[in-house]
């Protein structure tokens, strides 16, 4: 059966800052919407579905996008601009390219989760009914959620309720990946309603039609504020399966615990730990005496003699060098100078908050170090407390406390 794939990857990434283009982020070595497409594909392909994908960008990284398909060989993937406002807007610019009249699957390129839930849902679309997704919460997190009935039967969808307000029975957590198996029943709700919300459209096909619901029950993110970076990081880490070592050149003092994948031209130094499960990409160097723990550390970095990485997220091309680097995200270039520090837990353990649009938000994390933009330079012996947020090509002078948001 064929079937038409949109993946939504026109979000402006505004409350992702100070990292840039989400949809575009870097796990693995691969990019966020490059690595959506290739694991779609493979889990529709092995079901026996023949998926053709509609990729939706936006102006600002169209040219972006573009150029990984390319390089991917993915080019035969239909890329187009959104021309609309909104979710909605997305949604009518991919239904314009499908000229066909198949089957539609709606997915936002920033969700991660479990392949548990592809399966799921592919063995539900045989159903030949509308399928919506949901994954049930403890805690609050900001997006869409879905109401239900005592019989499991879905009433409506609750779009960015406040926390107090939150549907009671399940708090079922609404993920943007939604199956139509006739692609007329959105199209005709949306088109002829173009300034609906793509909850709003859902909520009125809700109310003439009965949806199948697919549940998660595994850990889950999407990439909205910068630290979610941290629990993505998590879950590709925890799908590690078994160690994979590709490079030579390991002194022989140095141990490698876990499950770790180290990619090719590593250099891992003398008495050095690696501590599973944990990604060293392309030929990055480990100094002498380091442990890494529990993170993803990119291509071609250098954590030089005397670091600990620890639960973190480092980008391509970081250098370190007798720092401690704790529950933090460091874009591309960011260069740490000797004895600089973050700090990641407040004296009083709370849970740290985090300014997004000059608004104070509660991360839900009582660990949180420092987030850095692509080229950051920090001076020697700087402390950089929980929760600091720090700008694209910033310098932090030596010596320095940063206490709030450069």
């Amino acid at each position: 059966m064929e079937l038409y794939v949109a993946i939504l990857a026109g979000g402006l990434s505004n409350r992702f800052l100070p990292l840039e283009e989400k949809n575009l982020f870097d796990f693995f070595g691969t990019p966020l919407v490059i690595y959506q497409i290739k694991r779609y594909s493979l889990f529709l392909k092995r079901a026996g579905l023949k998926p053709n994908f509609i990729v939706v960008g936006n102006e600002k990284n169209f040219v972006l996008i573009k150029k990984q398909l390319e390089r991917y060989g993915l080019a035969n993937c239909h890329l187009i601009t959104q021309t609309l406002p909104n979710q909605s807007g997305a949604i009518i610019s991919a239904l314009r390219k499908a000229t066909k009249k198949l089957p539609f699957l709606v997915i936002n390129s920033n969700d991660i989760f479990s392949e548990t839930l592809i399966n799921d849902l592919i063995h539900v679309i045989k159903k030949n009914k509308p399928i919506l997704t949901a994954t049930k919460v403890n805690s609050y997190f900001p997006g869409g959620y879905l109401k239900v009935n005592q019989h499991h039967r879905i009433e409506k969808i609750v779009e960015k309720p406040e926390p107090s307000t939150v549907p009671s029975l399940y708090k079922l957590f609404r993920f943007v990946l939604d199956y139509f198996p006739d692609r007329e029943m959105l199209e005709s709700v949306l088109k002829t309603n173009s300034s609906l919300s793509y909850e709003d459209a859902l909520n009125m096909m809700l109310n003439q039609h009965q949806f199948e619901m697919v549940l998660n029950d595994k850990p889950f993110t999407s990439l909205k504020y910068p630290w979610h970076v941290l629990e993505a990081t998590n879950i590709f880490l925890n799908n590690i399966k078994e160690s994979v070592v590709k490079s030579q050149e390991l002194e022989p003092s140095s141990q490698i615990v876990g499950k770790v994948y180290i990619t090719k031209g590593v250099k891992i130094g003398s008495y050095s730990k690696i501590i599973g499960p944990s990604y060293i990409g392309q030929n990055t160097i480990i100094g002498d005496n380091c442990l890494v723990r529990h993170s993803h550390i990119g291509a071609n970095c250098l954590v030089g003699a005397h670091c600990e990485v620890a639960r973190s997220y480092l980008g391509n091309k970081v250098k370190l060098h007798r720092n401690y680097i704790g529950d933090s995200v460091l874009g591309e270039e960011t260069s740490f100078g000797a004895n600089s520090l973050t700090a990641n837990l407040r004296f009083n353990e709370e849970i740290i908050e985090s300014a997004v649009n000059g608004n104070k938000l509660k991360t839900g994390l009582n660990k949180l170090g420092v987030i850095t933009g692509s080229g950051v330079k920090i001076g020697v012996s700087a402390c950089l407390m929980p929760g600091v947020k720090i700008s694209k090509k910033k310098v932090v002078y030596p010596n320095q406390v940063i206490y709030k948001d450069l």
